[in-house]
Parts: C-alpha cells; structure tokens; sequence
C-alpha cells in the first residue's frame, strides 16, 4: 500500500483509506463498502481514554491533526479499536482532545526551573497516583510523556537544555497562548 492510495481491494471488496498517523507512523481508518469506519487506535474513548493516564503518540502534533482530520469524517457507523461501535465520535474527540490538553496543561505545572525527564516521570507517578513496582509501566510513562514534552518545546512552551551533564526541561518565561481546541458539540 503506497502513502497516496486512498483505497485498496481485498476478494473483490473495495475499502476506503484515512490516514490518520499519531498513535503509529502509518495508522491507517478503513471504511467498508457499507459505510463503516474502523478507527482503530486513531482515537481512545471513555474509561481507557483517563486509564490510559498518557496515551501513547510518536507525535503529539501529528495525532492532533489526525484527530482534527476524523472531526471531518461522516459514517453510519464508527468502530473504535478498545471499545465500542458508535453512531457519533465528535463528543469522544472532543473529550480526547480535552483531555490531551489538560495533560499537556499539567506537565507545564510539574515542570520547574529544571527538571529532568526522570524526575518528571516521578511527579507524573505521584500526580497521577501511579504506582507500580514493574519497570516497564515506569518506563512506559517517561517514554509517553516525552511525545507532549517535545510538543510543547516546538510550541515554545518548554525549552531543552543541558545542565550539569543531563537534559533538563524549564518553562519559557513567555506570555504563551493556551492550548486550544476546536469548537464542541457539533453533531453531523
């Protein structure tokens, strides 16, 4: 499947393609022929949507635009990978989005003058009440966090530098515009 494909055939049957990379680098929504869109892990809803705590994103930027982009996307029916069919997906995006910008809103706080990715992961576990003694769930939150840490030093919020032979985070002393997200409850 080439990048510029917009649909593929299997048996016969011909499916739509809606790029919608964030979560992975090639994510992909399917649409079958009766107009169902599978959207796969594009976007989370509900309960696994807050345990998630930090969805996973390899680009923050990108899984916004992808969730921006299935704003626009109209079906009879919508099939979310961890849970559920729905007629609508516009309240869950929007709630997704809601909750990506509080997250991002605050790692700003726990953020100080310098602050190392390890001891960001520390005040996310006490945040967030994480407590876990597997080495991998702690290493899953610092590689997580890293997608809205790099979002938000390409915005400008965030700045990397390096002090004391380590990479250190410090919030930018700058008037910043708050994180925004598109207009609400706007059903097809």
């Amino acid at each position: 499947m080439l990048p510029q494909e917009r649909e593929v055939t299997l048996c016969g049957v011909t499916f739509g393609l809606v790029r919608t990379p964030g979560h992975t680098v090639d994510h992909i929504c399917v649409r079958t022929p009766d107009n169902v869109l599978y959207v796969g892990d594009a976007m989370m809803t509900g309960r696994v949507l807050h345990r998630a705590k930090f969805p996973y994103a390899f680009s923050m930027k990108v899984y916004l635009e992808s969730l921006a982009k299935l704003r626009q996307e109209s079906a009879d029916r919508f099939i979310v990978a961890h849970r559920g069919v729905y007629r609508e997906i516009l309240p869950f995006i929007d709630l997704e989005l809601r909750f990506l910008t509080q997250r991002m809103e605050d790692l700003l706080t726990l953020v100080g003058e310098s602050t190392t990715p390890k001891e960001l992961t520390e005040a996310i576990c006490r945040t967030y009440q994480v407590r876990t003694k597997n080495p991998r769930h702690l290493a899953y939150f610092e590689q997580a966090s890293q997608t809205y840490l790099h979002y938000l030093t390409d915005r400008g919020d965030l700045e990397l530098v390096m002090a004391e032979d380590q990479l250190r985070y410090r919030r930018v002393n700058r008037r910043r515009e708050r994180l925004t997200l598109p207009p609400t409850g706007r059903f097809r």
